[in-house]
């Protein structure tokens, strides 16, 4: 090999060399500071950033604040609501309406969710209902008292006053 011949093989093994170092083939960083270099692609595109989901709505308690009779035992109550939070008094029975509502016994707990599941009670004849807000003005599911003996009614609570 002559000397003219070594020079351009020289140049040209240079010139390879170059253009690895120019888009990053030979393992250097030619890309990175010449991107637009023989060789070198396009520069990624970064992510689009993904939006957050949104956050779900939240499900309003039903309100049952007011009074209710129960239709079929004609039990009478006073609710009061605060949140899922059910308080209140147990008012009377048929026709029968008792002279100290705060006593202890005629006092009301219970919960109710954002389904429209409820449930309340009083100690007083063991009184319990367990059912569902169906509206604003009535509720179906099953009462239990033990005031003639400790038994089971399906029963509606009609909304009687606010």
């Amino acid at each position: 090999m002559n000397a003219m011949q070594k020079s351009v093989t020289l140049a040209g093994a240079l010139a390879l060399a170059l253009t690895f170092a120019a888009c990053d083939n030979g393992g250097g960083d030619g890309c990175a500071q010449n991107p637009l270099g023989p060789g070198c692609g396009p520069s990624p595109t970064p992510p689009s950033p993904v939006a957050p989901s949104p956050s779900p709505t939240p499900v309003p308690v039903p309100s049952v604040s007011g009074s209710w009779d129960s239709e079929a035992r004609r039990w009478h109550f006073r609710l009061q609501q605060s949140g899922s939070t059910i308080t209140g008094q147990l008012l009377g029975y048929r026709d029968v309406y008792y002279s100290n509502p705060d006593h202890g016994d005629l006092a009301i707990r219970g919960t109710v969710s954002s389904t429209g599941a409820i449930t309340f009670g009083a100690a007083a004849f063991a009184v319990n209902f367990d059912g569902h807000v169906d509206s604003s003005s009535r509720m179906t599911g099953t009462l239990c008292d033990c005031a003639n003996a400790c038994r089971n009614y399906g029963d509606i609570m009609v909304k009687t006053a606010n």
